[in-house]
């Protein structure tokens, strides 16, 4: 367990405001930082029901049959697609910061 001196210590020391950038040695902005964060956490969105498609279709091939060769799962396999890609422009949309 950490005491209140080095507990504040380390959080001083890992805060926004002391980030520096490694090229020039001035500090990052705190809207960069998150801007940042924000694609990443769009990457990370956008590719995880794809690599949780192929993971599952790897381990067990014939689990997935019913979503591409049934109708209904077709549409669902569309649906999902399309909400997948609207999800990924919504957070483009809100990590776009204009400065």
């Amino acid at each position: 367990m950490l005491d209140c001196r080095t507990r504040s210590h380390v959080l001083a020391t890992i805060s926004p405001n002391n980030v520096t950038s490694h090229s020039s040695g001035e500090p990052i902005p705190a809207a960069s930082l998150a801007a940042a964060a924000g694609r990443m956490s769009r990457w990370v969105v956008t590719a995880l029901p794809v690599v949780l498609l192929v993971a599952i279709a790897l381990l067990n091939p014939g689990y997935l049959d019913p979503l591409f060769s049934h109708t209904s799962g077709r549409v669902l396999f569309v649906f999902a697609t399309l909400l997948v890609v609207g999800g990924s422009l919504v957070i483009k949309r809100i990590v776009d910061i204009k400065v």
